[in-house]
């Protein structure tokens, strides 16, 4: 049986309750007064219970016995000394000597009640009868020896028991302390059990958690911000609270693995509609490019129209073309075909007007020179007339349903009119202005412009340009243009 701090709270209190005081020392304990009846503080702690009880027995008897065993021979001899001390001083009353001889019993603990043979003996040398008190203290001699053998025995006999107890008291806590071992061993081993059950309860929750969608991001478990969970509180759950949380997870991330393939989805389709409306833009890059490189060679091509013509007017009218010098020249006139070139309409006209009259009349008197050069009256004659010219065309200011619309035309020196012809294909249908604009009779290029409105968002819309006077009507390449969705 293990000895525990209560039980040894209890048997100290009985040990005290017998009048036994605390000594310390070597071998500290308890003891009864200035006696032998002393027991240790490792007695206490140690015995087992049977063999306590023999002990308490043991100390019991020996404070009864103490308690009834007369002064020794050495004690009464001392009280008697002193009596007699007393009776050898002058003038001392008998009150006096007996209160010296009752402070000396005091001293030794002697009832002052005479109730026994210690007390009688004390008694009878108190009163001065010291010869009954030798008969009393032979007597108690005689009985406290006896005690003592008795005394003697017994402490054997307790010996005897006490020791077959102990190799009794070595066996049972031999084996006590097997089973001790035995028993810590089968707590550590249940122990490490329930520790590796209670490890792979908690990794089959947390994988099935994974499985089911959640991620661990450092500190715990969640999927997106709608569920997150702790480790202690994925171990807390109860099972039926466990697999509807189980069940809630799978339902989040199906919701979010759908969420994903739509954004997926959204992008892929975003991303294929910015691919086409750059592959949209870049075609019509492409087609605007085409149209102003058609535009540019059709510009060139009006430029060199405009010089044959000029070209040819300046033949027609007497010029020669000296091409070493790239030059016109009659007589003394002289012109280059750059200075030509970089004439307006109204110049050149007025140029070829001029010096047409000019070379006219110079050819008359050259003629008449073998007539005894007689002036002639002069001739007249009418330059070509031509239709307008339509430059260079364009588009800005492109929205959802609207643009701006531009051309270049020039009226060659005729009253001209102009529209715009524009349309969802090549047919067109619909004119600006209206009626048809006007541009003058002049010269030289002039900038018209018109701005559709109403047109059709995320829709190819073609337009030309039409440019007519009394000398003819000239239309212009058609080109087009997409409006924004």
């Amino acid at each position: 049986m293990k000895i525990t701090k209560a039980i040894i709270a209890e048997r100290t209190q009985t040990i005290l309750n017998f009048g036994m005081h605390r000594v310390t020392g070597e071998t500290p304990g308890y003891k009864y007064l200035d006696g032998n009846i002393v027991i240790t503080d490792n007695s206490i702690s140690t015995l087992q219970p049977d063999v306590w009880d023999i002990a308490v027995k043991t100390i019991i008897d020996d404070i009864a016995r103490l308690k009834e065993v007369p002064p020794s021979m050495g004690e009464i001899t001392e009280m008697a000394e002193v009596i007699e001390l007393a009776n050898s001083i002058d003038k001392v009353d008998i009150d006096k000597k007996n209160k010296l001889a009752l402070a000396e019993m005091k001293k030794y603990n002697l009832s002052l009640v005479v109730n026994s043979l210690q007390d009688k003996a004390a008694y009878q040398v108190i009163t001065g009868n010291r010869s009954k008190a030798r008969k009393i203290r032979t007597s108690m001699e005689s009985e406290r020896k006896k005690m003592v053998e008795d005394s003697v025995a017994y402490q054997k006999k307790v010996n005897g028991i006490a020791k077959e107890y102990t190799a009794e008291i070595i066996e049972i806590e031999t084996h006590l302390q097997s089973q001790m071992d035995k028993w810590e061993q089968w707590k550590d081993a249940d122990r490490i059990a329930k520790e590796e059950a209670a490890a792979k309860f908690l990794n089959d929750r947390v994988k099935a958690l994974i499985d089911a969608g959640l991620v661990f991001n450092g500190d715990y478990y969640a999927i997106g911000d709608t569920i997150t969970l702790t480790i202690d509180a994925i171990k807390n759950y109860t099972q039926p609270g466990f697999d509807s949380l189980l069940e809630a997870v799978k339902l989040q991330k199906q919701l979010f693995d759908e969420l994903a393939e739509q954004i997926r989805k959204d992008e892929e389709a975003k991303k294929a509609a910015e691919l086409k409306e750059r592959e949209d833009f870049e075609r019509k890059q492409k087609e605007v490019e085409a149209e102003r490189l058609h535009l540019e060679k059709e510009k060139e091509d009006l430029r060199k129209e405009r010089l044959k013509m000029r070209h040819e007017k300046m033949l027609y009218i007497g010029f020669i073309f000296v091409k070493m010098l790239s030059e016109y020249q009659y007589g003394n006139l002289k012109i280059t075909f750059s200075e030509i070139e970089q004439m307006d309409n109204d110049n050149f006209n007025s140029y070829i007007d001029t010096y047409g009259k000019e070379i006219a009349n110079l050819k008359v008197i050259a003629e008449n020179e073998a007539k005894e050069r007689t002036p002639g009256n002069g001739v007249s004659f009418t330059t070509t007339a031509v239709a307008p010219v339509v430059g260079e065309v364009a588009f800005s200011n492109v929205g959802s349903g609207s643009a701006k619309l531009t051309a270049q035309i020039d009226p060659e020196g005729s009253d001209t009119t102009y529209r715009f012809e524009y349309g969802t294909s090549v047919a067109y249908g619909q004119n600006l202005p209206s009626p048809d604009g006007h541009v003058g009779a002049s010269s030289s290029p002039s900038s018209v412009q018109v701005s559709p409105q109403g047109l059709t968002p995320g829709t190819v819309y073609h337009f030309r340009t039409v440019a007519l006077s009394a000398n003819g009507e000239t239309t212009s390449a058609d080109a087009s243009f997409s409006t924004l969705p």
